[in-house]
């Protein structure tokens, strides 16, 4: 009994993520479809293109990561993102998930590390030394 309830553990976090990662883009597809259609219609009429939510929503997308590449909406952004990170609950959150994207975000080549860490090993002589 307790093999079987290892592997159904096993296969829940296995199934887990990859159905919750489904089920929000369905959900981002379904949401920016609702939106798109909403806010055309007036423009339109009844013409409407299967995919023109999700085609508007990555224009956004790559708008706002062009607008947070300057030097001035990369101020802004920090002056909006100061209540989320004071916050104490909402602080742990959001720091996570920035901290995650922040992981899959480009670097420049050759550019240094933003963090150093060095394992200091005491010598025989009893003085330590790292950076």
């Amino acid at each position: 009994m307790k093999t079987l309830s290892q592997y159904f553990l096993r296969g829940l976090l296995t199934v887990l993520p990859i159905g919750i990662t489904l089920y929000v883009l369905y959900a981002l597809a379904v949401w920016s479809e609702r939106v798109t259609l909403t806010l055309l219609r007036p423009l339109i009429g009844e013409f409407y293109v299967p995919g023109l939510g999700l085609l508007l929503t990555a224009a956004l997308v790559l708008l706002a990561g062009f607008l947070v590449s300057t030097q001035a909406t990369a101020r802004l952004l920090q002056w909006v993102e100061l209540p989320f990170t004071n916050l104490p609950v909402v602080k742990s959150i959001y720091n996570s998930l920035k901290s995650f994207a922040d992981y899959f975000a480009p670097h420049a080549k050759g550019a240094p590390p933003s963090r150093w860490w060095c394992c200091v090993r005491p010598a025989a002589s009893g003085r330590r030394w790292g950076w």
